[in-house]
């Protein structure tokens, strides 16, 4: 399915912007500070990219088709799995928010360390999700949906996508951005 392909290359998006934020952590632990513009830019990357964009698509699209035609499996596995990882991570991304707005007021070693800590939880959350979906819920859904039902979710993540062309580019202009300052 190109749509589960698409999922599957924001994925590596994300990663890439997770090797990024925990090499923030590293300069810092190192003896660097933290650079809250480029923080800020991780984070909207985080709400418009990982959840907006991406998001969007598996739980409106995807997730919505699983529920709707799989059963109490995909139940299990969609709604007391995915969706709570989903919240768990605007839960972190809200919360680096907030301890970047404190480290920008007061770059204090305690900010720090709040920062770090959202970085690393985020970081290790979605990880193992993306791991998980790739792994486990997106093959469950190539086998188990019916062609129709395929269908459906291929024409709707393409009109899905073509809405968000622009918004795409704009994130990914800001990852490259982060990307070549971290070395």
């Amino acid at each position: 399915m190109k749509s589960i392909e698409i999922l599957n290359e924001e994925h590596q998006n994300i990663l890439k912007l997770i090797k990024i934020m925990r090499q923030m952590c590293i300069d810092v632990l190192n003896g660097g500070h933290f650079n809250t513009g480029d923080l800020i830019l991780a984070s909207e990357f985080i709400s418009g990219y990982g959840d907006a964009i991406h998001h969007s698509k598996e739980e409106e699209i995807l997730f919505k088709s699983m529920l709707d035609n799989l059963g109490p499996l995909a139940e299990k596995l969609i709604s007391t799995g995915m969706m709570i990882e989903h919240d768990l991570g605007r839960y972190y991304n809200m919360s680096l928010k907030k301890a970047i707005a404190d480290y920008d007021s007061n770059p204090s070693s305690e900010n720090a360390l709040d920062i770090i800590t959202y970085i690393m939880a985020y970081s290790d959350l979605l990880k193992r999700h993306i791991e998980k979906e790739d792994t486990a819920v997106y093959p469950f859904a190539q086998r188990s949906l019916s062609e129709d039902a395929k269908t459906d979710i291929e024409e709707q993540s393409a009109k899905l996508d073509d809405s968000q062309v622009e918004d795409k580019e704009k994130f990914l202009k800001i990852l490259d951005k982060l990307s070549a300052r971290i070395k």
